[in-house]
């Protein structure tokens, strides 16, 4: 569950690991010139919701997707990273929908103090894995993207007046796989119809909640994260997420009619992100809440989460502006260096490559040619009986020299020949 600036939210994150995690980006806080808010304090508290065992992560970035459209609520999404590594663990993100998955599980979690830490008891919802032919009416993007999203009409009872009198969208979705639950999307929006004012869910007539699936950001949200291991399930050679470094939604093309409202966000009360199309925040662009970390790339870098600017479903500029920090762009301009001149390298070794092998070839063909001529063929034969004559010189010369070696060894095993005449002189050896 993500916390802002002390105060438990409605908002529940994806997450990957102990150091990393996506969250609607309607949950987070903007100024007025449409950058994240740096001065919000960001926490998340985690609860593995089997032994009791909890946490809480210090946020130190958040990077927003470039092209979130807070009107037609496509890539909504937020990269988090965390300070500090904590307990080490993961969530096999479940993947391969159409071939593996089984019914759904909707889920939402609530803190009760965080002082202590208290979660109270999660609600759940139990679902098919398609939504009913309302889901497509009642939103242009999903039916855009309908495999990148789950679509439900059930909500959760309210946590309690003091958060909010109102029911509330689940926070996150889970699925069998092989009868074991993995999680595959967390909350992104919702399509309304009725007074869709600032109470949320209270007052609305038809109601349809869209989950963000987590298996196509796997790539696109991990390469934020240098040096960590990720999982997703099932791990086979014909179950692998997209690789879409730079992942994007497709534009929904025509926007929702007037008589649909689409809201997100934080909905508890007093927390000011509760958003609704009736007053759209304008999408905004990503920063980090610490100074020196630079561990935020733009997606020209190969992150799949820069910043940049987009448009929205009806060409106008509701989108994300262009607002990296001047680490991250000098890091972005680095990378770019690097992958032209590896460009630049490989193209010329290709072409040395050629070079040398067409060279190789004319001097071949040259030397064809001269072997075919008269006058050459003749000097080369009178070369080759030279060098064969040498040879057979040398060999002789080398045979002679072994014969003298043999004789030299085998007159120096000879005993030696005393003269009778010549008295022997004897030795004596002391030891």
């Amino acid at each position: 569950v993500l916390v802002k600036n002390g105060k438990v939210t409605f908002c529940e994150l994806g997450l990957f690991t102990n150091v990393l995690a996506i969250v609607s980006a309607d949950c987070l806080d903007y100024t007025n010139n449409q950058k994240l808010d740096t001065s919000s304090d960001y926490a998340v508290y985690v609860d593995d919701g089997i032994d009791g065992k909890f946490d809480k992560l210090s946020v130190g970035n958040i990077t927003v997707h470039p092209k979130f459209n807070s009107t037609t609520k496509a890539n909504n999404i937020a990269v988090v990273q965390f300070e500090g590594m904590g307990i080490n663990w993961y969530n096999a993100i479940g993947i391969t929908r159409e071939t593996y998955w089984g019914d759904m599980v909707y889920s939402r979690s609530n803190i009760t103090d965080l002082d202590s830490m208290t979660w109270e008891d999660p609600v759940y919802s139990y679902n098919p894995q398609s939504g009913d032919s309302i889901c497509d009416s009642m939103s242009g993007l999903y039916n855009a993207n309908s495999y990148d999203f789950t679509c439900i009409e059930d909500t959760a009872v309210s946590p309690g007046s003091e958060l909010t009198p109102c029911n509330t969208p689940y926070g996150t979705a889970y699925t069998y796989i092989n009868s074991t639950l993995y999680l595959v999307g967390f909350y992104s929006y919702s399509s309304v119809t009725g007074d869709a004012g600032d109470d949320g869910l209270c007052n609305v007539k038809t109601v349809r909640n869209y989950y963000t699936m987590l298996s196509d950001w796997i790539v696109s949200a991990t390469i934020q994260q240098q040096n960590a291991t990720f999982y997703w399930y099932p791990m086979t050679v014909d179950s692998l997420p997209v690789y879409a470094p730079n992942y994007t939604l497709k534009d929904p093309g025509t926007p929702d009619p007037k008589t649909i409202s689409l809201i997100g966000g934080d909905f508890y009360k007093d927390q000011g992100t509760f958003t609704s199309t009736s007053a759209a925040l304008t999408a905004s662009a990503s920063d980090s809440n610490s100074s020196d970390n630079d561990s935020s790339q733009s997606g020209e870098d190969g992150s799949g989460l820069e910043t940049g600017e987009s448009s929205s479903a009806d060409g106008s500029s509701d989108s994300i502006s262009d607002a990296n920090d001047t680490n991250s762009s000098r890091s972005s301009s680095q990378k770019r260096a690097i992958i032209i001149g590896v460009i630049f390298a490989f193209v010329g070794g290709v072409l040395i490559a050629v070079g040398l092998f067409y060279l190789f070839r004319q001097w071949n063909k040259t030397r064809k040619l001269s072997i075919e001529d008269p006058v050459v063929r003749a000097t080369m034969e009178h070369m080759e009986e030279s060098e064969t004559n040498s040879r057979n010189d040398f060999n002789q010369i080398q045979n002679q020299a072994a014969f003298d070696v043999l004789l030299y060894t085998q007159q120096a095993e000879q005993p030696p020949v005393y003269d009778d005449d010549v008295p022997m002189r004897n030795h004596s050896v002391k030891g």
